[in-house]
């Protein structure tokens, strides 16, 4: 993905609450200050994607047991995300 299709993306985003409100500003303005958002050698930190694989009834989800850290996260997640 190219930045400039994911800034598209994100403006046409409408955020649910102050919390999400928050957290998709400082994600344009990172993606707008960063033209390398996408690199894991960029010292701030950088673009991934993760996902929710949820069974049809709802009741039971799909993670991922992350051995260094020994806790459970979705696939795709990154560990520094979840721990801020």
């Amino acid at each position: 993905m190219h930045r400039h299709a994911l800034l598209a993306m994100l403006n046409n985003h409408v955020p649910a609450d102050e919390f999400e409100w928050d957290m998709w500003l400082r994600t344009i303005a990172f993606v707008e200050e960063n033209p390398n958002c996408f690199e894991r050698s960029l010292k701030a930190g950088h673009v991934t994607a993760s996902a929710w694989v949820v069974s049809p009834d709802r009741q039971q989800v799909l993670l991922m047991h992350h051995r260094k850290l020994n806790r459970w996260f979705q696939p795709g997640a990154i560990a520094t995300e979840i721990l801020m």
